[in-house]
């Protein structure tokens, strides 16, 4: 998913798990294609930016291959 971190949500999980164990501030940046992975990782990360590449929906279908309506419940 065009380098989206939660479609490698059991690694980041962990890696910022860790990150926290030792005092590392963690930053997600996730257009949230995946809404239950991003729960769990929610307690660990100390900052998120959702990412939306265009308002439009039809153009937003059009450049990344989904709807942007879940990015905008958010």
């Amino acid at each position: 998913m065009w380098g989206e971190p939660l479609s490698q949500a059991d690694f980041v999980l962990e890696l910022c798990r860790k990150l926290k164990e030792v005092a590392i501030h963690c930053v997600l940046d996730t257009c949230d294609m995946a809404m239950e992975d991003l729960k769990q990782i929610l307690e660990y990360t100390d900052l998120v930016f959702w990412d939306i590449k265009c308002m439009d929906d039809a153009k937003h279908k059009e450049w990344t291959g989904v709807s942007n309506a879940k990015i905008l419940e958010i």
